[in-house]
């Protein structure tokens, strides 16, 4: 995680690049949405948080993907989304 994170948060910023800002150690955050095709918001330090992709690019180093089949339809997603395809698609990523 950057120290220019933290100072985003603080003014209310979504969190972008900042070259040359120092990485002051790991932070799980987990990513919970997308508003559109640049944008995602994640839970951070007890609150919502916006991020670019090209910050998620940049600092994400580790990632992990819950997929759950507990509300599945037909082995389908509530949005539609096959099982099979989901898991087929994560296994690709790896």
């Amino acid at each position: 995680m950057p120290a220019s994170a933290l100072d985003q948060v603080r003014a209310g910023q979504p969190w972008n690049v900042v070259r040359g800002s120092p990485i002051e150690g790991g932070h799980y955050v987990p990513l919970v949405g997308r508003i559109g095709a640049q944008t995602l918001v994640v839970v951070t330090w007890g609150r919502v948080q916006i991020m670019s992709e090209a910050f998620l690019a940049e600092y994400c180093d580790e990632a992990a993907a819950y997929v759950s089949q507990e509300c599945l339809v037909k082995q389908k997603s509530p949005e539609g989304f096959a099982y099979a395809d989901l898991i087929g698609d994560l296994a690709a990523l790896a």
